[in-house]
């Protein structure tokens, strides 16, 4: 982590190398603003936005929660947008009577990931991935946001990750990436289904879910957009919480 500070003020960011090669310049994530009030925060803003530019900065992200709307006015003034909506989801009940129903009823081929698989799941994600970030923002081009779903994989596959994939007629056509973690939580990481393929998402998901450590809880981010994704996870139980903005400013 990082500080920028002014006076009795303090920006606390990181920098993204996984939005850097995209983008091909620095950027940053801010994860948390310090200020008395509401006219510090702007100073604190101003300068920062400043020092942005002064940097070679290519992109500053930001979650807010939605009901910080003081901050997220005083990010607007200097030149932050609104790019998504994000919920968190979360569960500490998986055996739902609706995930055992689907699990018995509907029997799909899951199977731990092998490298020969990686070109159909990079597809998935780059070429069928309609949310996030990037995808949302209208000032990123589409190609941008592919390409970083793409190396997202490579990332997320030579981490601690776990990926599960589905397959149908011999082939790859849907994934799920998590990380167990310490605290005997799973954090569901990125995952979906080939469009071709989307009425055994359900089926997918409750394979997945049933496959987690006993007394697990589980939990993830999503676009609030993604209504199918939303529905589906409503139908298995969890929870929604946490109404977030996430905000962009991009510098030339």
């Amino acid at each position: 982590m990082k500080s920028f500070k002014s006076e009795d003020s303090e920006i606390i960011y990181f920098e993204t190398p996984w939005n850097s090669r995209v983008l091909e310049g620095p950027t940053l994530e801010i994860s948390k603003i310090v200020s008395e009030s509401p006219d510090s925060e702007k100073a604190l803003i101003q300068k920062f936005t400043d020092f942005l530019g002064e940097q070679k900065f290519k992109l500053a992200a930001i979650r807010v929660p939605a009901t910080e709307t003081r901050t997220i006015g005083a990010l607007a003034c200097y030149g932050f947008r609104i790019v998504e909506h994000t919920l968190d989801v979360s569960s500490s009940n998986l055996k739902t009577p609706a995930l055992i129903d689907i699990v018995n009823r509907f029997k799909v081929d899951v199977v731990e990931f092998h490298d020969e698989y990686i070109k159909e799941i990079k597809s998935i994600s780059g070429e069928h991935f309609h949310y996030g970030r990037f995808f949302e923002d209208p000032k990123i081009d589409i190609s941008v946001a592919k390409k970083r779903n793409i190396l997202w994989i490579d990332d997320l596959v030579q981490s601690k990750s776990m990926v599960k994939v589905l397959i149908k007629n011999e082939k790859p056509v849907g994934f799920m990436v998590y990380k167990l973690e310490p605290d005997n939580s799973v954090q569901l990481q990125l995952g979906g289904v080939h469009p071709s393929f989307q009425h055994l998402s359900y089926a997918f998901w409750a394979s997945v879910l049933d496959s987690l450590p006993d007394g697990c809880s589980v939990y993830t981010t999503i676009s609030s957009s993604n209504v199918s994704v939303l529905n589906l996870y409503s139908y298995f139980g969890f929870r929604f919480l946490n109404p977030t903005f996430g905000l962009h400013l991009l510098l030339d």
